[in-house]
């Protein structure tokens, strides 16, 4: 069973957010390996990955049924699409958080936020 919304923000969810957020949820449970959520600009999305993530997160759901929390990619295309959720809206993560810069990771954290360059390949690197 999943947890319940995170309310720490103070900020309630609005109705078609919170529709965002249990959809996501529920492919997710259902194993479905790709999902694609359509919102326009100003909807918050941040805010429904944070919220999706942390019913996932605090549910302790992975594919494998293991009892442990999964690892998430949240994945953006400028830095400041994910410096500033890092920092902010994910905060509630911790140190399970990591920025991958440079094509360089750690294994050992269960959040990871890149944006598209950071894990692309080139003639200096391999892709992750």
């Amino acid at each position: 069973m999943l947890e319940p919304l995170n309310h720490t923000n103070g900020k309630p969810l609005r109705y078609y957010q919170e529709i965002a957020v249990n959809r996501i949820c529920e492919h997710v449970m259902l194993d479905r390996r790709r999902i694609l959520v359509t919102m326009a600009t100003g909807t918050v999305k941040t805010m429904v990955a944070f919220q999706a993530c942390c019913r996932l997160w605090n549910s302790r759901w992975n594919r494998t049924g293991e009892h442990r929390r999964p690892r998430i990619l949240y994945l953006a295309d400028r830095n400041i699409l994910v410096d500033d959720p890092k920092d902010k809206t994910f905060s509630d993560f911790g140190d399970a958080r990591y920025k991958i810069e440079n094509g360089e990771t750690v294994t050992s954290r269960q959040m990871y936020l890149p944006i598209y360059q950071a894990i692309a390949g080139d003639e200096n690197r391999e892709a992750l």
